[in-house]
């Protein structure tokens, strides 16, 4: 193998490696995203239901 050809492996690697990073750190930052929604939706069903029961008690 020549100089070159280290240097061309060296610098696929990296840019792999790189890809594969930002990948990951963009379906986590998704999938974040999607959760706080999905907890955000969660807790005011939830808030609507203990609202509800109140008002039932009241009656």
């Amino acid at each position: 193998m020549e100089k070159k050809d280290i240097k061309l492996l060296i610098t696929g690697a990296i840019a792999l490696f790189l890809a594969c990073f930002l990948g990951i750190i963009t379906i986590a930052l998704f999938a974040i995203k999607l959760g706080n929604k999905a907890m955000e939706y969660d807790w005011k069903g939830t808030f609507g239901q203990v609202t509800e029961q109140v008002q039932g008690l009241g009656d």
